[in-house]
Formats: structure tokens, sequence, C-alpha cells
């Protein structure tokens, strides 16, 4: 990547790891960083360890990790358990990069990822870049090809935002998405906290306020399920968190009285 890539006051890419009791796979996931081929000199890799409880071992495996490229590493230590969503989102207080990312703890990048993603964003000038993604649990692995080709949806009307808010083009995931760290302060996007199903609340605040989003075939992220993830073993907590969520998001459009009247027959 060439020098002139870099950002004057930050990182190409602010990457956020939120991180809990993950000592068994932060370095896997951390590797997956470190061979990107951008160069980790681009990123800005924001680590926060969300209160885990397994004796100091993934801290400690944080900071080995940061001696490694110290200039690249933000390392943050919280002393409640906030979940994914409130450690995320204390991550991008800290962020300075052009672009931000999200990689949990046991997932990985593919080497050109990050690549692949800045170069398409700062040549179409996205605000927000959704890709495909891979899945894996135990030695079974598929790739999720829910984009089937490139396209680009440029906001010109309030009929162009539909699509994006009735989730017909897009989901409502948010590590499977690219986005411009000026998009998210813009939409002052913030994700649940204490809760599990915690992305809604972050991405549709993205898409009310994204006047230009991608949407790529490319398979950029390995989604790795295991046996006592969030995802497998939490499914009535889940349901439970589902309507709280939803319920934030009202409150988040029905304070912003111009998207309310714009788009409220969509939200509700």
């Amino acid at each position: 990547m060439a020098k002139e890539t870099q950002q004057i006051n930050g990182k190409c890419i602010s990457v956020i790891i939120p991180c809990h009791n993950c000592a068994a796979s932060l370095e896997r996931t951390w590797q997956s960083l470190r061979g990107q081929t951008i160069g980790i000199d681009e990123l800005e890799c924001i680590f926060v360890d969300d209160a885990s409880a397994d004796g100091g071992e993934t801290w400690e495996l944080m900071n080995r990790i940061e001696q490694q490229a110290p200039d690249s590493i933000i390392l943050i230590h919280l002393n409640v358990n906030l979940r994914q969503g409130g450690a995320r989102n204390v991550g991008l207080t800290y962020a300075t990069g052009r672009y931000v990312m999200f990689l949990d703890a046991d997932d990985e990048l593919f080497p050109h990822s990050c690549e692949v993603l800045y170069d398409k964003a700062c040549r179409d000038g996205a605000d927000l870049i959704q890709f495909n993604h891979r899945r894996t649990l135990g030695e079974e692995s598929r790739d999720n090809l829910q984009i089937t080709h490139e396209e680009t949806i440029v906001i010109k009307s309030d009929a162009d935002r539909i699509p994006l808010l009735n989730a017909s083009k897009v989901d409502y995931g948010c590590w499977n998405k690219f986005y411009s760290r000026q998009l998210i302060l813009n939409a002052e996007a913030k994700f649940a906290e204490h809760a599990v199903y915690e992305e809604p609340l972050f991405t549709y605040p993205c898409f009310l306020y994204a006047d230009r989003v991608t949407l790529i075939p490319d398979v950029l992220y390995q989604y790795n399920l295991h046996v006592g993830s969030a995802v497998t073993s939490e499914i009535g907590r889940r349901l439970l968190d589902h309507p709280r969520v939803q319920l934030e998001l009202l409150e988040y459009c029905a304070q912003r009285p111009e998207l309310w009247i714009k788009y409220r027959a969509v939200i509700c």
C-alpha cells in the first residue's frame, strides 16, 4: 500500500475487537490482522477486554500482542462487562481511522480483506460496504453468498433509501460491513449494551444516514461458530433482547423528527 494512502491524523482503518475470555482464539484472530496485505501500519487495532473472568489470561495475551505492533494497537480494559455492543461502543470512542470495521475475537479476516475494502471505498466514495462471509462450525465450512453481484445504491431521494430500511438489499449484522467513520459520527450510531441482539441499533441508523452503499460478492470474513458461543448457546436470551433493542431503535428514530416524518411507515 502506497504511503500516501495513510491518514494524516490517523490510520486508514480502525478495527475494533471486543474480547471476553478469548485467550484460546485471540492469537488466531490477531494473526489474521497482522497478515493483512494492506500492511499492519495502515491499521488501528482496538482490542477491548470486556471484563474477562479468566484469571487475566485474555488481558495478558492482549499485552503480548501489543508488543508485536505497538504503533498499531490500542488496548482497553473494562472493569464491568458490557457485552459485545458495549465493548464496541467504547472502542469507537478511540477510533481515528478513515474507515471502521468490527472483528469478533474468535473470527478471522482473509489476508486481502482490508485492502479490497479500503480500495473499493476510496474509489467509489462509499459510506458503507456490505460483503459476503464464510461460516465454519467444526470441520464444516460454507460460504454465505447473500450478495450475488456488485451493486452500488446511491441515495438521491427518500424512495432510494427504502430498500436499505426494509432489509430487501442488506442485513443488520455489523461485522460483514465496512463503514466510513464520518458516517458513524453523522448517525450518532451506538450499539445496544448488556444485550446479545445488539447490532440493529447500530446498523439501522447507518442506513438512515448513508448516501452511497456498495454491495460486493467477495467473501472477506470468516465467522467461526463454536459450541458455547452467544449464537449457539443463548437463543432464549436473544429472543428476549430482540424487542428491547427494537424499542431503543424506535426511540432513536422518534428523537429525530426529520427521519420519523420521512420513514415512519417503514420504521414501524
